[in-house]
């Protein structure tokens, strides 16, 4: 039986203004998960939640987005602790290797010292829900073994569907 609850998290305010969703499933038998919904509206800067720490992302591609955001959000991304990127939609290959590269850049292409890869996916291929299943239930350990309890999602859509996904990463299986 999964137990949810849901509240604002006034650390993750977008600039427009609006903060990110975060809500907690915990299972009976595993330990608690966050998760972390944020839309990212089209010219908006990305402000990812300053606590998170050795995480997860799934990032939603529902609309273009530009080379020069992709990859600053991918550096930001990395420079936040993200340790599990998972990409979904219209050319997420390109999200998985921009992410890649900016692991790299931070240690300048040289040795990635132990617990810093970035394990990357892309789902060009497979539905949104299939998608959020691997983010629920195949993600969650980074490379070194640590677990990753943090899930942000990034929503790149025209409008914010905070419910809807919230609503299908509760129900995937």
């Amino acid at each position: 039986m999964w137990a949810l609850r849901s509240s604002p998290c006034p650390r993750a305010a977008t600039a427009g203004g609006k903060g990110a969703h975060p809500i907690v499933l915990t299972k009976a038998t595993e330990k608690a998960e966050t998760l972390i919904y944020q839309w990212v509206p089209p010219g908006r800067d990305l402000a990812v939640p300053g606590t998170l720490n050795a995480f997860r992302c799934l990032i939603i591609l529902a609309r273009p987005v530009s080379d020069e955001t992709r990859y600053s959000v991918s550096e930001t991304l990395v420079k936040s602790g993200c340790l599990f990127a998972i990409a979904f939609g219209p050319q997420s290959t390109l999200w998985d290797d921009s992410i890649d590269h900016a692991n790299l850049a931070q240690f300048d292409y040289g040795p990635v010292p132990a617990g810093s890869d970035v394990m990357t996916s892309w789902h060009d291929n497979e539905s949104l829900e299939e998608t959020l299943a691997f983010a629920k239930f195949c993600s969650t350990t980074a490379y070194d073994g640590r677990p990753l309890t943090t899930l942000l999602i990034l929503d790149f859509s025209d409008h914010d569907r905070a419910t809807e996904i919230k609503a299908l990463y509760a129900g995937a299986s």
